[in-house]
């Protein structure tokens, strides 16, 4: 990625986010599973949308990059994230993967994805943020289940929601080797970078080389295992409130 841990490049960190939690679901495919974790997070039982529509049916089934850079380029963007709950939302995903045994698939990242982001958003911003917010952006959402969500994941991460800054360190650089492994930034330097065409190009281009890649590779070369060890997650202090900022990234 482009600049530094401080101020990352939003677009390719969200790339590269996409990257990784791709490698999971196809993880979770390929052991076979049509389920994982508890039902609030099921959208087999409890779909977002219409379950008719051609983008539950892509991101439920067969989801690639690009369905989950769109997906979370929309909570970014209509929630006004900063680019520090990127990283939060994924390392609160894989602490659930790690706690718990948890398979991401394409049945529930959704709901997971959206209930870390809006755990990371209140411990990012240490005031209240809420869920109302998240369902004023997303119709589809309904306000008790999103609140049932919050409660399962947090008591599924043992409510430790701190983010140490050896952590989220880690995750940065490994989130640029992705970039870099995609040729991400040579691709938008090809396609006229700054230029909305040529972004979205370099974009698709290195999505589907992503795709590919996932597909046809050993999990070691894609970040198939979590980014963090179990050791780094359990170094956080567990069973803590939520951290204002100045001590969530200490």
């Amino acid at each position: 990625m482009t600049n530094t841990i401080y101020d990352p490049d939003r677009n390719e960190l969200i790339f590269s986010a996409c990257v990784a939690l791709l490698s999971h679901i196809r993880t979770g495919m390929e052991k076979g599973l049509t389920k994982s974790g508890p039902d609030i997070f099921n959208e087999e039982i409890l779909p977002l949308e219409s379950t008719k529509s051609k983008r539950y049916r892509k991101s439920t089934r067969d989801p690639d990059v690009e369905v989950l850079y769109s997906f979370i380029t929309k909570i970014i963007d209509r929630i006004d994230l900063e680019n520090t709950c990127i990283i939060m939302c994924l390392a609160f995903v894989e602490r659930i993967m790690v706690f718990n045994q948890f398979d991401l698939l394409p049945s529930n990242w959704r709901r997971v994805v959206m209930t870390s982001f809006m755990i990371a958003a209140k411990v990012f911003y240490d005031e209240v943020v809420w869920n109302a917010d998240f369902v004023s952006s997303f119709p589809n959402y309904d306000l008790s289940n999103l609140h049932l969500m919050e409660i399962c994941m947090l008591e599924m991460i043992d409510y430790n929601v701190i983010v140490h800054q050896g952590l989220y360190a880690k995750y940065y650089f490994e989130l640029r080797s992705i970039s870099e492994e995609q040729n991400f930034c040579n691709l938008r330097k090809k396609h006229s970078l700054y230029q909305v065409e040529g972004w979205e190009t370099a974009r698709k281009k290195a999505s589907a080389q992503a795709d590919s890649l996932i597909t046809t590779k050993s999990s070691s070369k894609m970040t198939l295992s979590v980014l963090a060890t179990p050791r780094d997650h359990h170094k956080d202090n567990r069973r803590g409130s939520v951290p204002p900022l100045s001590s969530t990234l200490v």
